[in-house]
């Protein structure tokens, strides 16, 4: 059925719309979409098509394996530099060398080579790698030469195609699939502009524009979690996103399984939590007589590798796991062992363990689910004050203020004897690139930045204050520090900044202010899709959210009663994030949807 009403003539009003640079990709999109004979309704109705007969042919031979016509075609395809044409027609004569050979005709394939490959070829290493393939002894070895991971000889010859386009004036032979590209980038114009999914419609589409809705960023309470019994200094979501670690002044660690709280209350959970605490707080209180005659961590014996006794593993096993159910399923963890205050976590990149460093100057490495202490790192002479894994899950970098970062290698034969030491200032946090090339330390108001395979310092910048904790990016290209304001040289009571390094340029590239930072560490972290927010705890009891790039800020939150000391996103979920704070409680942040869904689901 036709449309009735009359159709807006915008194209033919429009001087500076390129009418005929979009029928021709009209028509190359219908083409590609199978509708072949509205293609060539539309080709005759507008007297354009998306490729003159030619260059059709030129393409239709690449395709077919027609190499000398498509050679012969090369002088239609609007290319004025001879040096040029010869460039495109050596790709295809190439093609034909390489398919040739890999049929098994060698004899033409050489002869290809000779007479027709080689007076094109400028690149001498490259015609000789193309005579070294004639050597390959099968197959397998040929494709592997070439780099070819299928055998789909049509798709290598699309491939040639896609090479050759690079010399081919765009308007003489289109960009496969150009329409769809522009409407892709569109698309993605779109989701950047509205901060996309913090935006309506929810997905992006064709027929609207997407719009930013503040109400989808979180800032409404989900869920507040209770059981520490002291002051919650710092929390971590899992890789996985479905676990949260939070560790306390009570020298306890939590994990909480985030999936059941959509079916539990915060009541049940944190009663939950609240039980295991005091368990493991009552059995700390009350050594036994074994216990009192080794060296233990709280309660537990220890060998000097670093593995507890064969006769504690069952009893630390038992006192990580008790409670923590609720309708015979586990919804909280523990891990109990240091002797003094915790002061930072790290969860392994699989999940399956947590590093926690400690203020009685030890790391211990946790088995997470089966509460199993497997390492205990001793090398440090102070305060632990954070550590890293690198990518490959079994080495850890441990810092401190006794100026040594360690590195284990804990797959090794001595796991608990580092394999480096880099001499550093007194470090109060770090973190790894991606990459695992670099090791970025902050100390005092510096940011030390350590290179793996020298294992050498290749930069140290300044900053205003003493820096206390730090965020590096995705990419590791940013930086995040917050900074102690009281040892600045300007300071203001009250007045608190975050900065923002691009660590390629090597400077400040934004900063964040509002939020309050005098006597206490507090931290900072990216958040959001992408990575587009900057969240912060403060001493003031809130919580900030700033636009990554402008700096501005979108939501500060109330919710908590005292210092909120950390934050984290969830790297999975873009609408949650968790707070810590010295009011004991852990709060997860989210919008007006998700606490809504989760009310209906507990009411159900």
């Amino acid at each position: 059925m036709s449309c009735s009403h009359p159709q807006r003539s915008w194209l033919d009003n429009s001087e500076d719309f390129p009418k005929d640079q979009f029928t021709r990709l009209v028509i190359q999109a219908i083409q590609s979409l199978g509708y072949s004979s509205v293609a060539k309704q539309l080709e005759e109705q507008s007297g354009l098509c998306a490729m003159s007969e030619q260059v059709e042919e030129f393409c239709d031979c690449i395709f077919a394996g027609e190499w000398s016509r498509a050679a012969q075609l090369v002088s239609h395809l609007g290319l004025e530099d001879v040096q040029l044409m010869d460039k495109v027609k050596f790709l295809i004569y190439e093609q034909q060398y390489l398919e040739t050979l890999e049929k098994g005709d060698v004899e033409s394939a050489l002869l290809c080579l000779r007479s027709q490959v080689t007076p094109l070829c400028s690149d001498m290493k490259r015609l000789q790698a193309l005579t070294r393939l004639v050597m390959c002894k099968s197959l397998e070895d040929l494709r592997k030469q070439c780099a070819w991971s299928d055998t789909n000889g049509s798709q290598r010859r699309q491939q040639l195609l896609e090479e050759i386009q690079h010399y081919i004036p765009p308007w003489i032979l289109l960009p496969p699939l150009r329409l769809q590209v522009l409407v892709q980038q569109a698309l993605e114009a779109q989701k950047k502009q509205s901060f996309y999914p913090y935006c309506t419609p929810s997905q992006p589409n064709l027929l609207e524009d997407l719009k930013y809705c503040p109400e989808k960023v979180p800032h409404l309470v989900y869920a507040t979690l209770q059981g520490h019994k002291d002051e919650v200094w710092f929390v971590s979501f899992s890789h996985s996103g479905r676990f949260l670690a939070s560790l306390s002044k009570d020298r306890i660690v939590l994990i909480w399984r985030l999936d059941i709280l959509s079916e539990y209350s915060d009541q049940v959970v944190s009663h939950t939590a609240e039980q295991l605490v005091d368990a493991a707080k009552q059995q700390r209180a009350t050594p036994t007589p074994e216990e009192e005659h080794h060296t233990t961590t709280n309660g537990f014996a220890y060998h000097m590798n670093g593995e507890e006794e064969a006769s504690n593993r069952e009893r630390m096993d038992a006192s990580s796991l008790s409670g923590g159910y609720v309708r015979g399923e586990q919804v909280v963890w523990l891990l109990n062992g240091h002797e003094d205050d915790i002061t930072f976590l790290a969860w392994s990149p699989d999940d399956c363990y947590l590093a926690t460093c400690s203020n009685d100057h030890t790391v211990l490495v946790w088995e997470v689910f089966s509460g199993r202490c497997k390492y205990k790192l001793s090398d440090h002479k102070e305060t632990v004050s954070s550590c890293a894994w690198l990518s490959s899950g079994y080495r850890l970098i441990t810092s401190g203020p006794d100026e040594c970062i360690y590195e284990y290698d804990l797959e090794s034969d001595q796991p608990t004897t580092p394999i480096c030491c880099y001499k550093s200032k007194k470090t109060a946090d770090l973190a790894v690139t991606p990459d695992d090339s670099k090791i970025i330390a902050v100390a005092e108001r510096h940011i030390q930045i350590f290179d793996r395979a020298s294992q050498s310092e290749v930069a140290c910048l300044s900053e205003i204050a003493s820096i206390t904790s730090l965020s590096l990016s995705k990419n590791g290209n940013y930086l995040l520090v917050n900074m102690s304001m009281r040892s600045a040289s300007n300071y203001s009571d009250g007045e608190a900044e975050i900065h923002l390094w691009d660590l390629t340029k090597q400077k400040v590239v934004q900063q964040y202010r509002g939020q309050r930072q005098v006597h206490f560490v507090i931290r900072s972290t990216f958040g959001g899709q992408d990575e587009l927010f900057v969240v912060s705890g403060s001493e003031d009891t809130s919580v900030y959210i700033w636009w990554r790039d402008s700096g501005d800020l979108v939501y500060r939150l109330d919710g908590h009663h005292a210092t909120v000391s950390c934050v984290d996103w969830n790297p999975k979920d873009p609408f949650l994030f968790a707070s810590a704070s010295d009011d004991h409680s852990v709060i997860l942040w989210s919008n007006r949807q998700r606490v809504d869904e989760r009310t209906q689901q507990q009411t159900s």
